[in-house]
């Protein structure tokens, strides 16, 4: 882009006058004296003001080109930014709903206000297989319609829970290794508790026989109130297994 503007104008004085004093220096030397230093002035002026006037329209184009350049790398660096924060702010959220599900995995209460339905967190499933009417061995009797008829319906609920827990602990691992492959943890750290995360996974966290009390055990009073409440004082102890056997391990 040409420009001649302030910047030519100032070159074209001042390459005038330069080139006028050269001129003249070099026009005394030319017959007659007096007309050469005239005419030296007379050229040199000319051609000094059309170099001056040339080199500093190139001066301000390349000043021009160089500020342009930069609007331009500014701009990039704008469109990078915004596109960094797009890509974080997925990120964010991809990683928030994968924490949202590692903890409803492992605290969600089904028996709380407004949650009459689902599957309990693997906190409260150990606490209620800890304090559960059907105890290792005992049967639930029931009956069921199969192909138009009323037939028995036989379960071993104690059983049937700890293959459910070990399914949930198999999904809670599922979950963390996405979480932290995901990198989520630059993203919304410390998202959920990873060192209650790590009990629950343990295979001693799925209670075993010797540590099922029932519900009229001591230790369990008014922990079904609890959790309808949605509160859950006593919840601790339960979480504490594979530390002894029986009471020991929840009392320690």
């Amino acid at each position: 882009m040409s420009t001649a503007g302030p910047a030519g104008a100032a070159g074209e004085l001042g390459g005038r006058v330069a080139g006028g004093v050269i001129g003249g220096v070099i026009g005394s030397f030319i017959p007659p004296p007096g007309l050469g230093t005239l005419l030296g002035r007379a050229v040199g002026s000319r051609l000094g003001g059309l170099a001056g006037r040339a080199a500093a329209t190139a001066l301000q184009d390349h000043i021009n080109s160089m500020e342009e350049a930069e609007d331009e790398a500014e701009e990039s660096d704008q469109a990078t930014t915004a596109e960094e924060e797009a890509v974080c702010r997925e990120c964010r959220e991809r990683c928030q709903k994968i924490a949202d599900d590692i903890n409803r995995l492992m605290y969600r209460n089904k028996r709380g206000p407004g949650t009459q339905r689902g599957t309990h967190g693997l906190a409260l499933r150990r606490a209620e297989q800890i304090r559960g009417e059907y105890g290792p061995g005992q049967v639930k009797m029931g009956y069921k319609i199969k192909n138009g008829v009323r037939v028995p319906d036989i379960k071993e609920p104690w059983q049937t829970h700890r293959e459910e827990i070990q399914r949930q602990q198999d999904q809670l691992k599922k979950k963390i290794n996405e979480y932290d492959s995901g990198d989520c943890n630059k993203h919304i750290p410390d998202a959920f508790n990873r060192q209650e995360a790590d009990r629950m996974m343990e295979t001693s966290f799925n209670p075993t026989p010797e540590e099922w009390l029932g519900p009229y055990h001591p230790l369990c009073d008014g922990l079904g109130e609890a959790i309808r409440q949605n509160s859950t004082p006593k919840l601790p102890r339960f979480l504490r297994a594979g530390q002894g056997s029986g009471t020991r391990g929840l009392m320690s």
